[in-house]
């Protein structure tokens, strides 16, 4: 599992390291992930009054690895306070304050046409069809990766920190931060953010089981699935 999480004081955060069926390099993720989650802790501990963008470009920058096929993470951050809540979205992990589901998906503009025939061959079980245009799109996406006109994601770049999406809800004390493979199923099997708020109560773990039991089922597989539910508490 390359999902990792932390909070400190009225921070929290989710980082999804990516990763392929069957590389080498997958445990370099997964140790990279912990290394960038734990420079966003030290940033945070030295000074709270950075911005999240700036907080999580420092942690880029003090992680990063000597090599040239560098780990790349989505990332979803918060900062709250009695009445608002900050939060930061790079790529596909995503936020939910109040019945707002923020998530970055400007990695679904890539390769279009692509993507829609692996849907098809998926739909059609056709395995080896499947494979191949998986493998287009891999080459599509690391086209793409951290440049204008792309997407972004964290990597070797601080300035893709400079690139996520940012918001503030005032009124809010309260937000859920979630990977993918849970924001995926929000409009799904989770029935809306309102249903969301329900259904993700703690302690989480029994309800994730739940959920990625109703995924598995449906799909054959399932994605990893992780949930920070973070409050303002005095």
């Amino acid at each position: 599992m390359q999902d990792v999480w932390g909070s400190l004081d009225t921070w929290a955060w989710v980082i999804d390291g990516a990763t392929r069926p069957g590389a080498d390099q997958n445990h370099t993720v997964a140790t990279w992930t912990r290394a960038l989650s734990n420079e966003i802790a030290c940033t945070i501990a030295r000074t709270h009054s950075l911005s999240l963008p700036a907080v999580l470009a420092s942690a880029i920058e003090n992680s990063r690895l000597d090599t040239q096929d560098h780990p790349s993470a989505t990332v979803a951050m918060a900062r709250i306070s009695e009445n608002l809540v900050e939060t930061l979205v790079l790529g596909d992990c995503a936020v939910l304050v109040g019945d707002n589901l923020i998530q970055d998906n400007r990695i679904q503009n890539i390769a279009t046409d692509v993507r829609k025939a692996r849907r098809q061959a998926k739909c059609d079980r056709d395995s080896d069809k499947c494979l191949k245009l998986y493998r287009k799109l891999l080459k599509c996406e690391d086209a793409a990766r951290n440049r204008e006109g792309g997407f972004w994601v964290a990597s070797e770049t601080p300035r893709s920190a400079h690139e996520a999406l940012l918001h503030r809800f005032h009124g809010e004390n309260k937000v859920l931060l979630m990977s993918d493979g849970v924001a995926n199923e929000v409009a799904i099997t989770l029935g809306g953010p309102a249903q969301t708020w329900k259904r993700l109560t703690d302690p989480l773990t029994p309800s994730l089981s739940l959920l990625r039991s109703a995924v598995l089922e449906r799909d054959g597989q399932v994605d990893d699935m992780t949930v920070v539910r973070h409050s303002w508490t005095l």
